[in-house]
């Protein structure tokens, strides 16, 4: 979880986040809405606090319903509606309750327009199109309403209403909810269960163990039925401190779980490994076997079991009337709770394998790009004479923060020369470009979010990512493929290019002129240059449109949303969105200056004479190829930074034996062919056989 800041008043916060809001339309060129940049700094907050996901904007009004922005989870089919009122203002004001009720029927009128409806009436290229097909299409189990404002509200409770049979949630987030949480560690409201509101007087328990002053630990038995209905209301912010997700009922483990829940209900308990949970404080009898309130309730294992009982409830109608769970309840104060906290989730789950990064907060690589991006000058662009820098954004909200310690206006002016807002970028920027450019395209378009444990896998164990021994220049490779995000979705924004799924049509056309070229295109030459070249704009004008085409097709052709064609989720004829792309065979208008093919140390020939029959089809392959195509390889490889060495050692040998129309042996040729192949996957092209 990233870093949240800590304002001393309600004005510091209101001031924050009008230089935020500001600070963003500053940086987009297409010219950005207020609202809309101030809903994309309230789901910021509630990302880092775990309430809520990736924003997905919906900017549509229409006579008497509205929405602003929205976010869906296939995982437990919640959706989340997105309202703003914002005033832009520097003082406290209070929002009239008029006007709060106004803006939430908005959304109420748009849900109950739009849900199960038969046809989709509005047009393809409205904002809120996806939205609509989601929730004409998709199973829906909540709908969560959310206003987020810049006044005080003070409304203190909404009645939650059923739309089409389905059960809602009105949220509202004023600037005394925003200033708490600001100022609250990290943590939205807690998550206090009294047990009486879900139909139960008390939980059953053991008597405690107390090891120590610091915790005392308690043996549950907690019922499905409040399981199921805790976790509707307080959903992923119950599981905050949970290193996963849930996978869906498609994974082995929670088929079984269903299948359990379904068929043998009452032995769920004795199957089951049960759930483990912390908490600040809890309300107990006299005896210490009956539990009446929880404070703070955090599942840090079991999400998985919590999420498929809710499922099962709320999504698939089955009963859980026969289920229970046991539950190791943890009581730590609010002062150990950071510090034991994480042991405990990080312990309790080392029954299954847990990736390294799913811990990870303060990464050291992305202290030593803070550290260069505060130092190191960028090349001036042509026509220019004043250097700037890029600011590296480790935790959300620095550049702000720096800013507005800038008291007057022409030192703020002079931070913001400095530091253009224009380059700024996060983390979640860095694994977004690397991925699109190195075409893990797929993986990418289900989000930065989720994309993003992902890059931090091996960043600092893989050299082409990141190299330790040469930070600076890892830097402006990372700095130059942001650039060249930056231009692809300028150009596509301003021309329009898509009219469905327009952020997609962005990644998936920086994936093919990447693979097209080969990966031609250096980055680190485009830090040099501070922009991308003219070759580059032109294949952007070329391939974007037929990308933006293709993507509409299928989606209008076949019923599908932009979003699941560009994750593969939905294929044609079993072919995905990529592959469809790739097959095109397009040819780039402009291809970009590949360097001359250089040599490279010979690697000693290695194998035996007794070869296998993989030896042998390998030798097969690689002995139909010129030695001229692997020696290209070879070069290729090192101008675009792909293949390992010994890979590139590899097809050096291979190529110059075969040239010299020498044997390889049989394991020779199993790597070379195996390099060949993962190049041939990135994009490699033989300039040699076009001409």
């Amino acid at each position: 979880m990233d870093e949240i800041v800590s304002h001393s008043s309600i004005e510091e916060l209101l001031n924050h986040i009008n230089l935020e809001v500001a600070s963003a339309l500053e940086s987009d060129e297409d010219g950005g809405l207020p609202h809309l940049e101030f809903l994309n700094w309230c789901i910021n907050v509630l990302t880092d606090l775990d309430e809520a996901e990736n924003l997905i904007y919906s900017n549509h009004v229409e006579k008497g319903s509205a929405v602003h922005g929205f976010s869906y989870s296939e995982y437990d089919g919640k959706l989340d509606l997105y309202i703003t009122s914002y005033k832009n203002s520097n003082e406290e004001y209070t929002i009239h309750k008029a006007d709060a009720y106004a803006a939430l029927n908005r959304l109420y009128n748009f849900s109950e327009k739009h849900l199960n409806a038969k046809k989709n009436t509005l047009k393809v290229e409205d904002d809120a199109f996806d939205l609509v097909e989601i929730m004409r299409t998709e199973k829906i189990n909540i709908i969560r309403f959310f206003l987020f404002t810049d006044g005080k509200s003070t409304i203190e409770r909404l009645e939650d209403r059923n739309i089409n049979d389905i059960p809602t949630q009105v949220h509202i987030w004023d600037i005394n909810r925003f200033f708490r949480t600001q100022s609250a560690s990290g943590f939205s409201d807690d998550t206090d269960i009294i047990v009486s509101d879900y139909g139960y007087p008390s939980l059953d328990c053991s008597s405690t163990f107390q090891d120590d002053e610091d915790l005392e630990t308690y043996l549950c038995i907690v019922p499905g039925n409040f399981l199921a209905d805790i976790y509707m209301n307080f959903t992923t912010r119950l599981i905050e401190r949970n290193v996963r997700s849930f996978l869906s009922f498609k994974s082995k483990i929670n088929r079984g779980m269903l299948k359990t829940i379904q068929d043998e209900p009452n032995k769920f308990i004795a199957y089951n490994n049960g759930l483990t949970a912390t908490a600040t404080k809890i309300e107990i009898n006299k005896e210490k076997n009956k539990i009446t309130k929880i404070y703070g309730l955090q599942i840090v294992n079991g999400g998985q079991t919590t999420n498929a009982i809710f499922r099962a409830k709320h999504s698939n109608k089955e009963s859980v009337d026969k289920v229970s769970v046991a539950l190791k309840l943890c009581v730590l104060s609010e002062e150990n709770i950071d510090e034991i906290g994480p042991n405990i989730s990080r312990y309790a789950n080392t029954q299954n394998a847990i990736r390294r990064t799913d811990f990870s907060s303060n990464n050291v690589v992305y202290r030593q790009l803070e550290q260069i991006s505060r130092k190191m000058l960028a090349p001036a662009m042509k026509g220019y004479q004043v250097q700037t820098k890029w600011f590296f954004e480790r935790t959300r909200g620095q550049y702000t923060d720096m800013l507005s310690m800038h008291k007057t206006p022409g030192q703020k002016k002079s931070f913001q020369k400095n530091f253009p807002p224009k380059q700024k970028f996060d983390k979640r920027d860095l694994s977004k470009c690397w991925a699109i450019w190195y075409q893990d395209i797929e993986r990418v378009s289900h989000g930065p979010e989720t994309y993003n444990p992902i890059f931090l896998e091996d960043l600092e164990s893989n050299k082409k990512k990141f190299d330790k021994d040469d930070p600076e220049r890892s830097f402006q490779k990372l700095v130059g493929l942001k650039i060249i995000f930056d231009a692809t979705r300028t150009i596509v924004r301003k021309e329009k290019y898509g009219t469905i799924g327009m952020g997609f049509v962005t990644d998936y056309t920086m994936a093919l002129i990447s693979n097209l070229s080969s990966m031609r295109l250096d980055p680190i030459s485009v830090w040099k240059e501070q922009e991308v070249p003219e070759e580059y704009i032109e294949n952007v004008n070329y391939i974007a449109p037929i990308v933006g085409e293709t993507l509409a097709e299928i989606c209008l052709k076949h019923g599908f949303q932009a979003r699941s064609v560009s994750r593969g989720n939905n294929k044609v004829n079993g072919k995905s969105f990529w592959t469809i792309l790739k097959e095109k065979n397009l040819k780039l208008p402009k291809m970009f200056q590949g360097a001359a093919i250089k040599g490279a140390e010979d690697t000693p020939t290695i194998g035996t004479p007794v070869i296998n029959d993989e030896q042998s089809e390998a030798k097969d392959r690689a002995e139909k190829i010129s030695g001229e195509i692997f020696l290209e390889i070879t070069a290729w490889a090192k101008e675009t930074e792909n293949l390992q060495p010994y890979q590139r050692g590899i097809l050096y040998s291979v190529g110059s034996r075969i040239k010299r129309e020498q044997d390889i042996s049989g394991k020779q040729a199993v790597q070379a062919m195996k390099a060949y192949d993962e190049a041939i996957d990135l994009g490699f092209k033989s300039q040699l056989e076009d001409g």
